[in-house]
């Protein structure tokens, strides 16, 4: 038995649904047509290797669908979640495509509907989702991660979409034991940040969360935080940075691209920071120049966590950011957004 966590943030409109049903999902939907998850249960890592070099395919994240093809049947996932929570599931078939469930109809976090068909995963507008392979599992739990220890929660943030987590079998254990938070700072955290999300909502505006940014920085321990001009020379290709912060004993400079958005925030936001970083960070000889977004929004979009993956730019949500205000203490705030209010 082994023990693995799998992200389904990608194409999550219809990955969460496609949970629902009872089937975990991944991308690589370039693959659905072939027998690649046959060829893996006959040859292991020999065929795995073999077919991403028939495929020239050399990227790192190709090891995301080598951990998918060895999930088996009796196998426990833990599954990070939307809103503080996450699934343990049960594996209780074989990796397949998603082409093996042909005419089912997943009805979309939107109200809407989309069909397996020849094509793939589709909707009535006929895009076609990035889903090439699922898994048939059994939900055992779902429950917020307060239930778990810090350990299993600090590792359901990795970045990577999946991995093996058989160090951390006794931790998933207690976690489906559990029947409560494991301790008083997680539920305190919890209530204080859904409180702070709301605050930022209805009296922060776009310029007062850019300027608790530089603030944040401060805290941290930067030599300088400010609010570049919006107009700055030099600028092409959208490029923009709204907060900049430096390190000067740890030679870095932070660009940050700061939205307060809701709900969800696409690819323009990391199109900007990293364009800014391509354009300003070459101008200083031996400084790390870190790119970050920070968004009000629960999640970003697809394409955006593509993309910040490509240009390594750190994508923090809304509920994060409040988050690490609350790390370092709120003391002094509303000398950031000279507000009395806040």
């Amino acid at each position: 038995m082994a023990y693995f966590i799998h992200r389904i943030s990608h194409e999550w409109k219809v990955s969460y649904p496609l949970l629902d049903l009872g089937y975990l999902s991944i991308g690589w939907s370039d693959y659905r047509d072939t027998d690649f998850m046959s060829q893996i249960e006959l040859d292991g890592e020999s065929a795995f290797n073999e077919f991403m070099r028939k495929n020239n395919n050399s990227d790192r994240s190709r090891w995301s669908l080598w951990y998918f093809s060895q999930m088996k049947t009796g196998d426990y996932v833990v599954v990070p979640l939307f809103d503080k929570m996450f699934s343990i599931c049960e594996v209780i078939g074989k990796p397949c495509s998603v082409l093996s469930i042909k005419g089912s109809i997943v009805k979309m976090t939107d109200g809407q509907e989309a069909v397996i068909n020849d094509r793939g995963l589709v909707d009535d507008k006929g895009k076609i989702f990035d889903i090439g392979f699922i898994l048939r599992v059994k939900e055992l739990k779902r429950i917020p991660r307060s239930f778990a220890d810090a350990i299993l929660v600090s590792r359901m943030k990795i970045r990577q979409t999946n991995g093996r987590i058989d160090d951390l079998a006794e931790n998933v254990e207690e976690a489906l034991k559990s029947d409560g938070p494991i301790n008083i700072h997680e539920r305190i955290m919890n209530s204080v940040s859904e409180s702070l999300i709301d605050t930022i909502g209805k009296y922060i505006t776009p310029d007062d969360l850019e300027a608790t940014v530089c603030w944040y920085f401060m805290k941290k321990g930067a030599d300088r935080a400010w609010i570049p001009a919006k107009n700055e020379h030099g600028k092409e290709n959208g490029a923009d940075a709204d907060v900049i912060a430096e390190f000067d004993d740890l030679g870095l400079v932070y660009y940050v691209q700061v939205k307060k958005h809701y709900g969800e925030t696409g690819e323009w936001a990391v199109n900007q920071i990293s364009e800014y970083n391509n354009q300003k960070g070459d101008e200083q000889d031996g400084i790390t120049h870190i790119s970050w977004v920070v968004t009000m929004a629960q999640r970003y979009s697809d394409d955006a966590i593509k993309l910040s993956q490509k240009y390594n730019v750190r994508l923090i949500t809304g509920e994060e950011f409040v988050e690490m205000l609350l790390n370092v203490g709120l003391d002094g705030i509303e000398n950031a957004v000279k507000r009395e209010k806040i």
